[in-house]
């Protein structure tokens, strides 16, 4: 099975969970940066949980909807890796099996986890 994916996998292993450059950048706000960020790991499972519920009762309507949402809200946290890989599963759902599916979403939830230890770490930026 050939997915779509323009990233190079290696190049992407190595970059940290939230491209916080950017997200300052576009929003010139550390507060609301911060605040976001908060919000979102509070809830990342919540997305999670959709997803995966769309993918054990097979329907593909629901997981393009619920993908979509999330790859919206990375991409406006900046969070890259989850991102794309969010991307991966959107735009090939039809063609995974479930297993596949299913295996995509752990990796998305690995790098939210990782974004979650991110923020959560005493980083001095959150303070």
């Amino acid at each position: 099975m050939q997915l779509r994916n323009n990233l190079n996998n290696e190049s992407i292993a190595h970059m940290p969970p939230v491209d916080m450059e950017d997200m300052l950048n576009r929003l010139q706000c550390k507060d609301l940066v911060i605040k976001l960020l908060g919000d979102f790991v509070g809830c990342y499972n919540d997305f999670i949980d959709e997803i995966m519920q769309a993918i054990w009762i097979g329907s593909l309507k629901d997981l393009k909807e619920s993908t979509h949402k999330l790859k919206g809200v990375l991409a406006n946290l900046s969070i890259t890796n989850a991102c794309n890989k969010c991307i991966t599963l959107h735009e090939n759902a039809e063609s995974l099996k479930q297993e596949e599916s299913m295996s995509l979403v752990y990796e998305i939830k690995q790098e939210l986890d990782k974004v979650k230890l991110f923020y959560t770490s005493g980083n001095s930026l959150f303070s």
